[in-house]
């Protein structure tokens, strides 16, 4: 059967969140193979019982690291329907110029759609990320 989350030709690091920031949980991340990474990558609060320990820190690391670096996924939806919709703009100028303002028109459309799925992914990847954070930090101590 097919892996569904195989993307050949992908650059690891548009398949990976940014790595740990710790100095420990670093150098684990950077000496895990590709497949182990895109596992631990995908562990989401519901599943972190099932980890052992090691894994969970490094899970939890990883969710830290993704809020510390969210303004990149919120800044990613507007520039990628900016870029949709100069793309179909600009297609339409150059290949139909008495047809451009439909294009423009089209772009916007398109440009929008696309800045509004990308808004909800950013989303939904931070709110995973503050669930698993929250789940692995450890409990505060009382006797601080």
């Amino acid at each position: 059967m097919a892996d569904r989350y195989r993307h050949r030709g992908l650059p690891e690091r548009w398949l990976l969140p940014p790595p740990p920031r710790e100095a420990e949980a670093a150098q684990r991340w950077e000496a895990l193979p590709f497949d182990e990474r895109r596992r631990l990558a995908r562990v989401d609060a519901a599943t972190l019982g099932e980890q052992d320990p090691d894994d969970r820190q490094l899970v939890g690391a990883l969710a830290r690291a993704r809020l510390a670096t969210s303004w990149r996924l919120l800044a990613a939806a507007p520039v990628l329907g900016w870029l949709v919709l100069m793309t179909v703009w600009g297609f339409g100028r150059s290949t139909a110029p008495a047809a451009a303002g439909t294009y423009l028109l089209w772009g916007i459309g398109l440009g929008a759609i696309t800045w509004f799925v990308a808004a909800l992914a950013a989303a939904r990847r931070l709110r995973r990320a503050r669930k698993v954070a929250s789940a692995t930090e450890p409990p505060p101590d009382p006797a601080a």
